[in-house]
């Protein structure tokens, strides 16, 4: 998979440290074909894949978070996901079809994996049928949590591809009203809203709207809420992002 080339030293003194870098170099390259291989999940996941029909969802407000939403890259059979430095045990993921006709629910074993990138697989048995899809027509949802019996709060970053310097984060909705993301420094007493748009040119059964938010109004401090018009009030759901 990795091709080595390097020029042999005609010198006595230069072979031994040849031979070390050789060894180094080859020991790097197994270092990082083994990051490559993407996480398998801990359980069989759990899809329904409607092939001729849409589902409407329920009233509740669903979200999805991920760093691409502008381009439309076909999807794979693994995606990622940046885990924070704060130690979880699970990772939690929930795959949803914008046209409302595929979802998966599965979860991965993260209790020994460092912060940051991490690939995982997405072994889905209707790869063949879902592969025409890009991503923006299927939106991923991942929390963490310490049990099997952990809340949905502690939200982290997905992507189909793999992560770059981004600069947004996009929050995905399925709110029929009108929604907009409330960010709230309690240090600084600082609040930001950012109104979401809504996804036009594509089925938009599960998510109707998305909120482009920039990563570098976003702290460890920072209260992330969806605010949300209902009849002459609001409501508002708490998002608690770890980035």
């Amino acid at each position: 998979m990795f091709e080595l080339q390097y020029r042999i030293i005609k010198s006595q003194n230069t072979k031994p440290k040849s031979k070390f870098l050789v060894i180094i170099l080859l020991i790097n390259c197994l270092f990082l074909t083994a990051q490559n291989i993407p996480v398998e999940p801990r359980n069989p996941i759990d899809e329904v894949w409607r092939k001729d029909m849409n589902i409407p969802v329920s009233g509740e407000i669903r979200t999805g978070l991920v760093f691409d939403i502008e381009n439309d890259n076909y999807i794979e059979d693994f995606f990622y996901v940046n885990l924070p430095n704060e130690k979880f045990n699970l990772l939690f993921v929930e795959i949803t079809s914008n046209d409302g006709r595929y979802n998966a629910s599965l979860s991965f074993d993260i209790k020994n994996k460092p912060s940051g990138q991490l690939k995982l697989k997405w072994s889905t048995k209707y790869y063949n049928d879902l592969k025409a899809f890009n991503s923006k027509e299927l939106t991923i949802l991942s929390w963490l949590g310490k049990d099997d019996d952990a809340e949905r709060k502690d939200f982290v970053i997905s992507n189909w591809s793999s992560f770059n310097s981004e600069e947004f984060v996009y929050i995905i909705l399925n709110s029929e009203q009108q929604a907009t993301i409330n960010i709230y420094n309690p240090i600084t007493n600082n609040s930001l809203d950012f109104k979401c748009k809504a996804f036009v040119d594509q089925p938009h059964v599960s998510f109707g709207t998305y909120c482009k938010i920039p990563l570098n109004v976003i702290t460890e401090d920072s209260e992330v809420s969806v605010i949300q018009r209902a009849r002459k009030s609001f409501n508002r759901y708490p998002m608690n992002l770890k980035l």
